[in-house]
């Protein structure tokens, strides 16, 4: 996983734009989740892999020229 986000960063992917529907629903589930025996957090911006389609939205054609 290291190695591959190296690779990323060679490739020299532009700066995405901020996903504000992404953050919305980020802090949306941040408000009713609060249980102390669960990382929120992470579940919260992973929920759904709305960051991740946002991130291959922006950067498919540069990902898909690099293999």
């Amino acid at each position: 996983m290291y190695l591959g986000f190296i690779g990323i960063m060679n490739l020299n992917l532009p700066f995405p734009k901020e996903p504000k529907e992404v953050k919305e629903l980020i802090k949306s589930f941040h408000q009713k989740h609060k249980d102390p025996g669960i990382d929120w957090d992470s579940l919260n911006v992973w929920y759904g892999n709305q960051l991740p389609k946002c991130l291959w939205r922006e950067w498919k054609n540069e990902l898909k020229q690099n293999g």
